[in-house]
């Protein structure tokens, strides 16, 4: 262990994903003496995946808007999604942010796969969350580069202006040279006990 990683932290994040780097950027601006702990390659870790959407409305269910907790996971996605381009904006001195998005818009298709009765309701349920944000969309009448199987055709589609994805892997990067540069530690060695458990509450 190096005498970075032996000195005392206020906070230790474990996880070095998108959300974990995230959190210790954020903390790290606040002033607080915080480290990130995980693997330099990330095995099995899902950012890079999970990390290529910024989107609100293209998973929503009709499970999802049937309960509160579905509508408050909603309404917290949203309001995420708003504050996305101040926050890639924030990642680097040299950028806007606008260089890391590698979609503008998403398109969601109801293809001929699946069960009609849920794939279907599904598809309706996004468009009346869409219609309950008043977020734009529009129906779309041909795919130009789409090349369907003739099995899975696409029955409708729509475009959504909102939906972007970003380049993942280059978010990460971002992330962690912003939050070595705010003064935070990165720790690539497997923990195996803690000290103290120290639970604290920081507000936004």
């Amino acid at each position: 262990m190096s005498a970075e990683d032996s000195r005392v932290h206020d906070v230790v994040v474990v996880g070095n994903g998108s959300l974990g780097l995230s959190l210790g950027l954020v903390l790290a601006r606040r002033g607080v003496r915080v480290a990130v702990l995980g693997r330099p390659h990330r095995p099995g870790a899902a950012s890079t995946a999970a990390g290529a959407m910024i989107g609100t409305f293209g998973e929503v269910t009709t499970t999802l808007l049937k309960s509160d907790y579905g509508r408050t996971k909603l309404d917290w996605a949203y309001r995420a999604s708003r504050m996305w381009p101040q926050w890639l904006a924030s990642l680097s001195p040299d950028s806007d942010g606008t260089d890391l998005l590698t979609a503008d818009g998403t398109i969601v298709m109801l293809n001929t796969i699946g069960l009609p009765e849920i794939d279907t309701e599904n598809y309706r349920a996004i468009r009346r969350a869409l219609t309950e944000y008043d977020e734009p969309y529009e129906d779309i009448e041909d795919i130009g580069w789409l090349d369907p199987e003739p099995a899975a055709r696409p029955l409708r589609a729509m475009f959504l202006h909102h939906e972007h994805a970003v380049n993942a892997p280059e978010l990460l990067v971002r992330l962690e040279k912003a939050f070595l540069g705010a003064g935070g530690a990165l720790i690539t060695e497997q923990a195996t006990r803690s000290r103290h458990l120290v639970v604290e509450e920081f507000l936004v």
